[in-house]
């Protein structure tokens, strides 16, 4: 997949099939997508699941300027396995991003639980400070 940038600009780090959890004000919803990272822009690319079992681009979802970036944390996070989200599966995946299945819920005692890496960004928002959450692979990278 290619991603146009603005003349100059180029990819610094990019990871592929990032779930976006939350925390940005104007966008409530968990989705899956594309982060990529330049040298003045964060960029997320929003993807959708289609009944190939293959992930397509839908739009870019939000830029944020590397300049309103405050700080970036990771965490290592437990939850239950039943809950990972999945976007293999168009129907779950619809559940998921509706709101209807929770995901990422905390391990019950006969739970099986697997770990998960969170990248959290703190950005400067119009009127506030918001924490923006992605589920990444590789929390080095």
């Amino acid at each position: 997949m290619n991603f146009i940038f603005i003349p100059g600009e180029h990819i610094a780090k990019e990871e592929d099939n990032v779930w976006y959890l939350g925390g940005h004000s104007e966008f409530m919803q968990i989705m899956i997508g594309h982060l990529a990272a330049t040298a003045e822009h964060l960029t997320y690319y929003q993807k959708r699941p289609t009944y190939s079992k293959t992930l397509e681009t839908v739009k870019v979802a939000f830029t944020i300027p590397v300049s309103k970036l405050i700080a970036a944390k990771f965490e290592k996070r437990f939850r239950s396995s039943s809950s990972k989200p999945k976007w293999e599966n168009l129907k779950v995946y619809n559940k998921i991003v509706n709101g209807v299945r929770p995901v990422n819920s905390p391990p019950a005692l006969l739970d099986g639980k697997e770990i998960y890496n969170v990248l959290i960004l703190a950005i400067q928002g119009d009127s506030q400070i918001e924490n923006l959450i992605f589920e990444v692979s590789d929390p080095l990278g």
